[in-house]
């Protein structure tokens, strides 16, 4: 295939072998143009090749990164889109590798594995030939894990991997690319086993393992993906279940997610501690029709989706919706309130709060509303001043507004305001103080954001050094024309002079920025930012609306997590 632009052909290393569950090879994916390139390929494997076609795995080789695929199964062959929309990426003259992972090959023997991609619009059609082994003198492995999937390095902390394996005289295990087992002395690292990684080299990203098994000269593989959750932001990798909108905390019980996917949305309970955020999680429910992108809070056991979208001026909404994760049940309703997106959802003080947010008529609400079952809804107090898109959060027996804008995708505001409780226990008696930040000794308190023009900011309660401090995340325009994306805290509140120290903690590295390309533009800022504590993690959720036409055309977001917040 003299010329072509792309080179498809079976990696040298595989393990194919009748009875061995967790079989794997390799396709090798060569870009042979001087430009760098993805590419979306279809690949056909016949049913009698594996008998768990549906569950096998497509990896990025080296990562534990699931490459997205499309499925069309018709008998008798199984045919996969693989790359997505948008294609594997692939450096120009250069390649890369995509493992097929935890096949079941039904039988021995040789098999063609058919693939076709376009080139300049024109169909490239090739088989690819495997071989499946055979054979009973090849050893198993049962297990090979890590007891923790997501590790957080802190001093004094391992990583531990645990094995057991059957039929094997020799058993290797790999740290990278280095061996570090069996000792020195030693023929085989045993066929039950486990290994404390000392970690004394700076480690980021992925940790990889490689366990190896020998009998009679056959070998079998298998291997463990650590993550590392590095002190400070580190950017989540693709989450398998679509795109995260809404993150809810059950009282560092559970978190709880909504993500969409293909316009569905649907919720999950996530399992920040076991592999990557979207991989390891438990599907609950659909989110009903209407509120894929509306936001939510979590409160009296259950999970609660509440009014219009969070980014969307097309779609207002008054409904509510509640399910409960133990006993599975769920039900809508109509609030009182006027239909309305950008608004604001938590739970505080007893009570879902609803506050603020745009109309259908493009009115900037005023308003706050709180209830203690979701079904009868008080209006408390008027909010000062409109805002639409603003982060919110409870915080020392306070509730917490930081930016927004004045209408949908209007001026950004730079406050910070808190309401205040009464002597009425509905709170309608409640006040809004604008917080002011100490400068100097000698300097003036000032109550403007430093930072810039916050395009979005999102608030969260968390805790800082033992501390218990009020976190914001922001995106913010800066003169003349960049975007700086940073975390701030609050803390040292005064009351009664209504000021705070206003601590810079991070400015968050341009790697990790919530500004996104989207629909291949320029660099865009998000309009919409939602951040969740969970246990010693910050989660950041970035949403951006996309204007190419007047309904919703682009939801895009970038997952962050914080650790070292203990």
């Amino acid at each position: 295939m003299s010329g072509a632009a792309w080179t498809l052909t079976i990696g040298d290393q595989s393990e194919l072998r009748f009875g061995n569950e967790k079989s794997w090879f390799t396709i090798l994916i060569t870009n042979n143009t001087s430009s760098d390139a993805s590419l979306v390929f279809s690949l056909t494997l016949p049913l009698e090749f594996a008998a768990n076609i549906n569950d096998i795995e497509f990896l990025l080789a080296g990562s534990d990164d699931s490459v997205p695929t499309q499925i069309d199964t018709s008998a008798p062959q199984t045919t996969w889109k693989i790359g997505g929309g948008r294609g594997i990426a692939v450096s120009a003259n250069s390649y890369t590798a995509l493992k097929l992972a935890s096949i079941q090959p039904v039988s021995a023997g040789d098999f063609q594995l058919p693939v076709k991609w376009l080139e300049s619009g024109n169909a490239v059609s090739k088989s690819l030939p495997v071989t499946v082994q055979s054979g009973d003198d090849w050893p198993t492995i049962g297990t090979f894990a890590a007891d923790d999937d997501v590790f957080e390095p802190q001093a004094g902390a391992k990583i531990t991997l645990r094995w057991e394996v059957n039929n094997a005289d020799t058993v290797l295990l790999f740290r990278g690319a280095t061996q570090v087992l069996p000792a020195p002395g030693d023929t085989t690292a045993g066929n039950t086993g486990h290994w404390q990684d000392p970690l004394t080299d700076r480690i980021t990203d992925f940790q990889n393992y490689q366990l190896k098994t020998f009998n009679k000269g056959n070998q079998v593989s298998d291997w463990v993906f650590v993550r590392i959750q590095n002190p400070g932001w580190n950017r989540i990798p693709r989450c398998v279940e679509g795109a995260p909108l809404v993150m809810v905390n059950d009282n560092d019980q559970r978190l709880y997610g909504v993500f969409l996917n293909n316009g569905i949305a649907s919720l999950y309970q996530l399992n920040p501690s076991q592999g990557t955020l979207g991989a390891e999680d438990r599907f609950l429910k659909k989110v009903p029709p209407g509120l894929e992108t509306s936001p939510g809070a979590f409160f009296n056991q259950r999970i609660w989706i509440i009014g219009g979208s969070q980014i969307d001026p097309n779609v207002c909404s008054n409904t509510v919706w509640w399910f409960d994760p133990l006993t599975k049940d769920s039900d809508t309703a109509q609030a009182p309130w006027k239909s309305r997106m950008g608004h604001a959802v938590l739970a505080f003080d007893g009570a879902l709060w609803v506050i603020g947010g745009v109309d259908a008529a493009a009115n900037t609400l005023a308003d706050v509303y709180r209830s203690t079952d979701g079904k009868q809804w008080t209006q408390v107090t008027n909010q000062v001043p409109a805002l639409c898109m603003a982060g919110a959060a409870a915080y020392d027996g306070r509730l917490w507004l930081c930016g927004g804008t004045d209408s949908a995708f209007g001026t950004p505001q730079k406050f910070l305001w808190y309401l205040s409780k009464g002597q009425d226990p509905s709170w309608k008696d409640a006040t809004w103080t604008k917080m002011k930040f100490r400068g100097g000794l000698k300097d003036p308190s000032f109550s403007e954001l430093a930072y810039g023009d916050p395009f979005a900011c999102g608030l969260t309660p968390a805790k800082l050094k033992g501390d218990d401090v009020l976190c914001g995340i922001g995106t913010f325009q800066t003169q003349p024309s960049g975007i700086d994306s940073r975390k701030f805290t609050v803390k040292g509140i005064d009351y009664w002079t209504n000021t705070a120290d206003l601590l810079t903690d991070d400015s968050i590295p341009q790697s990790k920025l919530w500004a996104i390309t989207v629909d291949g533009s320029d660099r865009q800022q998000p309009f919409r930012l939602t951040a969740t504590q969970f246990k010693s993690l910050i989660f950041a959720v970035s949403l951006v609306y996309g204007s190419k036409s007047t309904s919703l055309s682009y939801l895009v977001q970038d997952t962050l997590s914080q650790g070292g917040q203990k």
